[in-house]
C-alpha cells in the first residue's frame, strides 16, 4: 500500500475510480520491457493465457448468473477465482470489469487465443443486450466471428453470423443484418442444426 501510494504521489499510477488503478504510459512502457528482458516468450505467452483463463471462468459464471436458462457453452470447468455470488453481483462485475473485458476480446484475438475470444463474447451478450450496447456488441462479434473462422469452428461461425444479424437489426443496418442471418442459415442447414435453423428464421422474419 505504501508503494503504491508513493507511486500515487508521483503521478506514476492513477486511481481513476475507487480502488482501481491504471499506470502512467512511462511505467507501462518499463513493464514491457521489463517483460521482455526477464521472461521468456513462452513465459509471457502463458501468463496472458492464465490471464484470460481467469476472466473467462469469472465471466461464463457471471453470464450464467445474469440468465441461468441460456444455452450453455463448454469451456474449462475449473472454479474461477473470484466468482459472482448472486446475479447483482454478477451485474456488478461486468460493469466494473466491461473495458478489460472489451480490451481482453481483442488481446486474445490478436495473441492467438481465439477460443477465449469467442468465449469472452459469448459471455458478453446478456450484458451488452441489457445496456443497449449494440456497437459494442457488433464490434465483439466481428471479433468471435473472425476468431471462429481461424479455429474452422462452423457452430461458432453461425452463432456470431446469427448474433451479427440481431446486433445490425437493433442498429438499424437490415441489409447487414439480412446478410448475417443468411449466413447463419446456411451454416445452419449444412450442420443439420433444426433450432439454430428456427432461430435464423426468426431473426429474418
Amino acid at each position: 500500500r505504501l508503494l503504491l501510494d508513493e507511486l500515487t504521489s508521483a503521478h506514476l499510477v492513477t486511481e481513476r475510480t475507487a480502488g482501481r488503478y491504471a499506470l502512467h504510459d512511462l511505467m507501462r512502457a518499463y513493464a514491457v520491457e521489463l517483460a521482455h528482458a526477464v521472461d521468456s516468450a513462452d513465459e509471457r505467452r502463458a501468463a496472458l493465457g492464465r490471464a484470460l483463463d481467469h476472466y473467462v471462468r469469472t465471466a461464463h459464471h457471471a453470464a450464467t448468473l445474469l440468465d441461468p436458462l441460456r444455452e450453455p457453452i463448454r469451456i474449462d470447468d475449473r472454479e474461477p477465482a473470484d466468482r459472482p455470488g448472486d446475479r447483482d453481483a454478477a451485474l456488478a462485475w461486468c460493469e466494473a470489469e466491461y473495458a478489460v473485458l472489451q480490451a481482453a476480446i481483442e488481446r486474445a484475438f490478436r495473441a492467438g487465443f481465439d477460443d477465449h475470444a469467442w468465449q469472452l463474447v459469448w459471455a458478453l451478450a446478456d450484458f451488452q443486450q441489457w445496456r443497449g450496447l449494440w456497437a459494442d456488441r457488433a464490434a465483439s462479434l466481428r471479433t468471435a466471428l473472425e476468431a471462429a473462422r481461424r479455429l474452422d469452428n462452423r457452430a461458432e461461425q453461425a452463432r456470431a453470423h446469427r448474433g451479427l444479424g440481431y446486433a445490425y437489426t437493433r442498429l438499424f443496418r437490415e441489409d447487414d443484418a439480412h446478410i448475417h442471418l443468411r449466413h447463419a442459415l446456411e451454416l445452419y442447414l449444412a450442420l443439420g442444426d433444426a433450432v439454430g435453423q428456427a432461430r435464423s428464421h426468426h431473426g429474418l422474419s
